[in-house]
């Protein structure tokens, strides 16, 4: 990993938390899903790019990425939603950024406990794209349900047919 890579992703992160704590309007599915499977490819891409990996890398890369998929499940729980001009509105409160700070320090620690084990540090770190998709795409999944998105497909609309 490289030193613009890592600023590229605090940048990445830091604009997220930004938008995230000020409140957005719910995007279209298109949109509310786009960057959590952008990162995702782009982190599987950066994860398997190189050379292979460790039992030891696998584990905690599949343990990170569980725990950061549950963990945006639970934060898109806690996220403030409102209607605001007519609009689903999406914030994070208190619990949606204790939420995420923890995902933060999850994976940090599964790092640490990678590179202790004896995995490489390019492995441990390759995985935080992959990682922080995962976790946007659970809190994605959430608040679309939560704001009717997923109403279209359970209960598709009747036409009514004069009879």
């Amino acid at each position: 990993m490289t030193f613009a890579n890592v600023l590229v992703y605090v940048a990445l992160i830091g604009y997220v938390l930004f938008k995230r704590v000020q409140g957005q309007p719910v995007a279209t599915p298109k949109r509310l899903f786009a960057l959590p499977i952008i990162l995702i490819v782009l982190g599987y891409g950066d994860l398997t790019h190189g050379g292979t990996m460790q039992p030891i890398e696998i584990t905690l890369t599949v343990t990170g990425a569980t725990l950061a998929l549950g963990l945006g499940l639970l934060r898109g729980r806690a996220d403030k939603l409102s209607v605001r001009d007519g609009s689903p509105f999406v914030q994070w409160g208190a619990m949606s950024l204790i939420l995420f700070i923890g995902n933060i320090v999850a994976k940090l620690v599964l790092d640490l406990i990678g590179v202790a084990a004896g995995g490489g540090t390019s492995a441990v770190g390759k995985s935080l794209l992959l990682t922080f998709g995962l976790t946007l795409l659970g809190e994605a999944a959430v608040v679309w349900m939560r704001t009717g998105g997923a109403t279209g497909l359970l209960n598709p609309p009747q036409t009514s047919e004069p009879r």
